[in-house]
Order: structure tokens, then sequence, then C-alpha cells
């Protein structure tokens, strides 16, 4: 008897350690905190903040468009945050932010990581909530994208 009960602890122990470590979650955060608008003479400061876990030094990609405004930068991970205030013309706004391994002056650590083209990066699937990154796949490159749309 005692030592069935030793051999059933052990294939708990085991079963419990399996599915402990298959329920490890290693998907990319990119998700909008906040992103407004405030008037300010015929433009508006477009402010916003992002949280994510990518490490501090990966570099992401932000675009704004809008009717007439079209806006491209690099931002850097720090603090597990992407902050940035921007004055746009004044209308529908649409606020983009874009992580993979090929943006220029992305560190080798982070190409190590997640794969020359992005073949490691794990992420939520696209759903209803568009502001919280999801994962796309074009081709071969992989990569985690967040939008947010201010009308």
């Amino acid at each position: 008897m005692k030592k069935f009960l030793v051999i059933f602890l052990c294939f708990l122990f085991i079963f419990f350690f399996l599915l402990v470590s298959g329920c490890n979650n290693d998907n990319i955060i990119l998700d909008f905190n906040y992103c407004n608008r405030y008037d300010k003479e015929m433009k508006e400061l477009l402010s916003f903040e992002l949280r994510t876990n990518l490490e501090d030094g990966a570099l992401v990609k932000l675009f704004i468009d809008g009717m007439d405004y079209h806006l491209k930068e690099i931002l850097e991970v720090k603090e597990g945050k992407l902050k940035g205030n921007y004055y746009v013309p004044v209308g529908r706004t649409e606020v983009k932010v874009i992580f993979h391994t090929e943006i220029e002056g992305q560190p080798q650590w982070v190409i190590d990581k997640y794969g020359e083209q992005g073949e490691k990066i794990q992420g939520r699937e696209k759903d209803e909530f568009p502001w919280r990154g999801y994962k796309v796949k074009t081709g071969t490159l992989t990569r985690i994208e967040a939008i947010f749309i201010l009308n």
C-alpha cells in the first residue's frame, strides 16, 4: 500500500509539473493603456501610452495617420512602456504600433530571441479588440501590432 501511494504521489507530481510548464504564456503584450486627444487651436495633442512585456531597448514602429497627416517613427521600449505626444490635425486618426525583428536598428539580441523574420514571435489572435496587440503573419514575416482609432 505504501509503495502504491509513493508511485501515485510521484505520478501526481509529474502531472502537475507538466501542467504548469505547459501553461507558460510567452505571448508578446502590446496594449494601449490610453490614447486621447486634447484641443489646441485647430490641432489636437494626441497622447498615448502602451504597456508591453518586451524588454527595454527593443524597437517598435509607430504610425499615425489622418486625412492629411502621416507620421512614421521608431520608438524604444523603456520600463515596459511606449509613450508619445504629437500634434495632429483635427479629424479621424489611426494610431498603429508594430513590433517585428526587421525594424532598422533593432538590437541583435531581439533578433536572436524572436528570429530573423519573427518566426519565434508568439501573440494572441486578432479579435474585436485591435488596441490589444495581436499576431499577424504576412508571407514569412511575423509581427505584433496594435491599432487605436480616434474619430
